[in-house]
């Protein structure tokens, strides 16, 4: 079966954006809340 670009990625405000991106996102919005006074470099 052939994979479907809507599966992996979509088109928001004229750029494409992984599923992946999202989710690491998430990640670092939940580390931030967990450690709000980490260096983040």
């Amino acid at each position: 079966m052939e994979d479907d670009i809507w599966d992996r990625a979509f088109y928001d405000d004229g750029e494409w954006v992984s599923w992946s991106d999202v989710e690491g996102q998430l990640r670092y919005q939940e580390w931030r809340a967990k450690y709000p006074n980490a260096i983040r470099s």
